[in-house]
Parts: C-alpha cells; sequence; structure tokens
C-alpha cells in the first residue's frame, strides 16, 4: 500500500511538470507584443532586444528601426558581442564610463552586421543642446542608413540629421537633448559589411551650440573618441569624452 502510494505521488509530480513544460511552450508560442508603433514581436525578438539593448526599448522601435535589425530574420539566432572589455582609463574597449555617462558598442552579425553603439546618462545633463553620435569605419561598410534616437522619462525623439564622411569612413549624428527628464538613453543602430573594426564616440555640449556648429567636423580616427575631428573652435564647445571599440 505504501509503495502504491509513493507511486501515485510520483505519477502525479511529473504530471505536474509535463503540465508546466506544456503551458511554457504555449506561453512561447502565442507571444505577441505590439508597442504604439504597432510593430508586433514575437518571443525570439522580445529577447534579442532585450539582450542586444534592454528591456522596454522594444517600445520606441518604429517600423524603419525594425526592418534595420530584422533585415536579416536569422539575426536572433546569431552571437551578440557587448561589454567585452570595461576599462574608464584607456580608450577603445568596448565600454566607457565616466561619472557622468556610459557609452557602449554591441554587434550581432549573419552576412551582414548589426551594430548598436548607445549611451546611458548616470546624471542630468545641466545643458541640453546639440550632441553628436557616431562612428569611425575601419575596413568595413555602412550598408544601411543608422538609426538614432532618445528616449528619457519623457518621452523620445528621432534624428534624421546625419553627416556622413565622403570617402566612406563613418558618419555622425546631431542630436537634441530632450528639454526635460531623467534617465536619458540615446540608442544608435546601423548596418555594416565586411570585416574590420568599428570605433564609436559621444560628445557632450557643455555649453549650448546651433546644429550648424555641430556639424562642423571631420570624421578622422584623430578626433574626439578617434571619430570627430572638430574644426576651428567648435571643439571647445565638447567635452571630449573617449571612445569605444569593437572588432566584427
Amino acid at each position: 500500500m505504501k509503495r502504491l502510494k509513493e507511486s501515485l505521488i510520483l505519477i502525479i509530480i511529473s504530471l505536474l511538470f509535463s503540465f508546466e513544460k506544456v503551458a511554457a511552450a504555449d506561453l512561447n508560442v502565442n507571444f505577441e507584443f505590439i508597442n504604439n508603433y504597432g510593430v508586433a514581436f514575437n518571443k525570439v525578438e522580445y529577447d534579442f532586444i532585450n539582450e542586444l539593448y534592454y528591456e522596454g526599448f522594444q517600445n520606441y522601435i518604429d517600423k524603419e528601426l525594425y526592418d534595420i535589425i530584422f533585415l536579416d530574420t536569422n539575426i536572433v539566432n546569431s552571437k551578440i558581442t557587448k561589454n567585452s572589455t570595461t576599462n574608464s582609463f584607456m580608450p577603445y574597449s568596448s565600454i566607457h564610463q565616466t561619472a557622468s555617462k556610459k557609452l557602449t558598442i554591441a554587434s550581432a552579425c549573419t552576412s551582414t552586421c548589426l551594430i548598436s553603439i548607445n549611451i546611458e546618462w548616470l546624471k542630468r545633463p545641466v545643458t541640453r543642446s546639440y550632441d553628436v553620435i557616431g562612428a569611425y569605419l575601419s575596413g568595413v561598410e555602412l550598408s544601411t542608413v543608422p538609426n538614432t534616437k532618445v528616449i528619457n522619462s519623457t518621452g523620445s525623439s528621432s534624428t534624421s540629421t546625419y553627416n556622413l564622411d565622403p570617402a566612406g569612413n563613418g558618419f555622425g549624428a546631431s542630436i537634441k537633448l530632450l528639454p526635460a527628464g531623467s534617465d536619458m538613453k540615446i540608442m544608435q543602430t546601423f548596418r555594416i559589411v565586411g570585416t574590420g573594426t568599428v570605433y564609436g564616440s559621444y560628445q557632450h555640449a557643455t555649453s549650448d551650440i546651433t546644429l550648424n556648429q555641430s556639424q562642423n567636423y571631420t570624421i578622422s580616427r584623430n578626433g574626439y573618441g578617434g571619430v570627430f575631428l572638430f574644426h576651428n573652435s567648435v571643439k571647445n564647445y565638447y567635452d571630449g569624452m573617449a571612445g569605444v571599440s569593437l572588432n566584427v
């Protein structure tokens, strides 16, 4: 009798585990997240965004950015490379952090590479003018138009103001920081082809500057963060933060 009871208990436990597995499988199959742009994500896509960016960024992905990220549907099965080295003293690791902000770069590669350059503000920026974020490309070529978004507790905005290097060595984007709010994040996404190194830079304007002034630079490894070589006195507006890099 005792053995019968033990057998029944084991059967019940096994059934419970089976039901949990089936329920979990159904959840993954039926999962669908639709954001305010009407863009839908399945479970695999949703988790991919969590890993490459952060959970919650799904809310800010419009159709244009979705098409860049999932241009190759197999991207969700690729290896994501990020945060491989942290060094606050030497530039050109995959992370560079100061007291006020953290700059990171990440990649996910199939036949092309998806690149994400991100800045996270750790404090409220005092000056909210035109900052610049972009990349120097060594041995690789830009294959999509970049997408750059500014996000914080008050909302989000995008920029279409890009300065593309005529020689194909990279690009920069001028972005106007949101006028209020905290938890500022800037997310830049683009695709490249080839094998080489991507250098990323973010430069914060420490005093008010015009849009035209913010574009007064050349893409150069000799510039701030290995990307932005500002002309004339424009460099005096920016903080000269070191850059990041990633081999692809």
